[in-house]
């Protein structure tokens, strides 16, 4: 084997080497990001983790899901469990539909979000999820007529629509009343029962 051929074959494989770190590389990126903030003041939470979108169809801007998440933790700490780590995650999609006519169209718009929440804790596991969507329809004649876009404000709605439907979902089991004890249930029944007889 002559030395250009060497240098050929040993190129070659660096470049496969390469193409091949590459493309590891991009597979472990990670997909959550613990946050770190000075605004969480709920002493319960132990870790808030921002998980990526696999798609932002929308461009959501994550800072507004923190925003939400860090207010609604500070606020009902005190019904959280100890040594809790809460995941936050999102997913949007954004889908169009057209339906022509001999001189019209007609263009629909859907975009939807979805916020997943994930609370673990050294007594307790639970997870949930919220979506809202939004349809916009326009009607074009003869080709003329405004483009249909999903505007900064339409986002912000749906993401604190589904946002607020997942946290409620998330908060139900701590906020649901606890079964009375026995003895308490019999004295309300005696004490019914006493005032019955009057």
């Amino acid at each position: 084997m002559s030395n250009r051929s060497k240098k050929t074959h040993i190129l070659m494989i660096g470049l496969i080497g390469l193409s091949l770190s590459g493309c590891l590389a991009s597979q472990n990126e990670p997909t959550k990001a613990k946050v770190v903030t000075q605004e969480l003041q709920c002493p319960n939470v132990t870790d808030l983790v921002l998980g990526k979108p696999q798609t932002n169809e929308l461009n959501l801007d994550a800072r507004e899901i923190l925003t939400l998440a860090i207010h609604n933790i500070n606020a009902t700490c005190e019904i959280l469990p100890p040594q809790s780590t809460i995941e936050v995650g999102y997913e949007d999609s954004l889908g169009s539909d057209v339906k022509e006519a001999t001189f019209t169209a007609q263009e629909t718009k859907t975009a939807k979000v979805t916020i997943l929440f994930h609370l673990t804790s050294p007594t307790r596991e639970q997870q949930s999820s919220g979506s809202a969507t939004l349809q916009i329809t326009d009607k074009k004649f003869l080709e003329l007529g405004k483009v249909i876009t999903i505007s900064k404000e339409d986002k912000q709605i749906l993401i604190k629509k589904a946002f607020e439907a997942s946290w409620e979902e998330l908060m139900k089991p701590f906020k649901e009343p606890k079964p009375e004890s026995k003895t308490t249930q019999e004295a309300q029944e005696t004490q019914q029962n006493g005032e019955a007889k009057e």
